[in-house]
């Protein structure tokens, strides 16, 4: 069975991630399912999160999280993930393991992004970020510099991003960052 296509999107909290791969479903005429980590944390309890973060309970939902898109990818499903790869003391390296869970799959590895003043006004409008969340995480952000796409979601319009990833995704030939990851984490 062929595996399914996957578009890693990679970027700090409020950059856009979500909306991006929502307006890729719409776009796809054939289904992709949407992998969000937000979804994953959100199925424990927050009082895991909230007074004192939990790294063993963060480290098993990533897992999960790599295990579950390749599942779906071994199936031949087609899956758009919206994750924030981070480098903190505490935290196992859950890129490396995504890498690992993945290697041999077609991966186009996206960066969201846009400007820490948008990051901070998005989380104030959101309503259920803590304020500076983003900018925590910007520090903290794997691999700022090897990805396949870079999209400025503040520069350009949902769909413009949408097109520029589209345009990257249908040329699988020249999908190389996650290649490169592979090799580098080995």
């Amino acid at each position: 069975m062929e595996k399914g296509k996957i578009i890693l999107l990679n970027g700090v909290s409020s950059s856009g991630k979500t909306t991006i791969a929502k307006a890729l479903q719409e776009r796809f005429q054939e289904p992709y399912f949407w992998f969000s980590i937000d979804t994953f944390c959100n199925m424990v309890s927050m009082r895991y999160f909230n007074n004192a973060f939990n790294g063993d309970v963060f480290n098993k939902i990533y897992k999960a999280f790599n295990h579950t898109i390749s599942s779906f990818s071994d199936m031949g499903m087609h899956c758009i993930v919206d994750a924030v790869f981070l480098n903190i003391p505490g935290i196992d390296d859950n890129l490396h393991d995504f890498v690992k869970q993945l290697d041999g799959h077609e991966v186009l590895f996206v960066h969201v992004h846009c400007p820490l003043s948008e990051l901070q006004i998005r989380e104030k409008k959101r309503g259920d970020r803590e304020i500076g969340q983003a900018k925590s995480q910007l520090d903290y952000l794997q691999l700022k510099d090897l990805y396949d796409v870079s999209i400025d979601t503040f520069k350009y319009t949902t769909d413009e991003c949408v097109d520029k990833i589209i345009e990257a995704y249908n040329v699988p030939e020249k999908y190389s960052a996650f290649l490169a990851l592979s090799k580098e984490l080995g």
